[in-house]
Parts: C-alpha cells; structure tokens; sequence
C-alpha cells in the first residue's frame, strides 16, 4: 500500500476539520468552539511536524 497516498488523506482530513473548527468559531464564538479549534489546530501541526 502507497503511504504517502494514506499520508495526503489523513493530511487533507485534518486540513479539512481545522477549516471546519475555524468556520464554527467565526460564526459563534464560545468556549466549546474556541477548544475545539485549539485541539484541531494542535493536531494538525503535530501531524505536520511528525509528532
């Protein structure tokens, strides 16, 4: 199986629920919105830095 092909989708998928937490955020500024972002945030870097 191609990795890197599996790596562009999980890549895309936690572009995809940071673009989501961002949205959510804009339009409704609450804690649970603003936690959720951070932790989208915080997964995609640490999945782009290889952590």
């Amino acid at each position: 199986m191609n990795y890197q092909i599996l790596a562009d989708i999980e890549l895309n998928r936690k572009i995809s629920l940071f673009q989501k937490a961002v949205e959510a955020y804009v339009f409704n500024r609450t804690l649970e919105n603003s936690m959720t972002l951070a932790k989208a945030k915080a997964d995609l870097a640490c999945f782009v830095w290889g952590g």
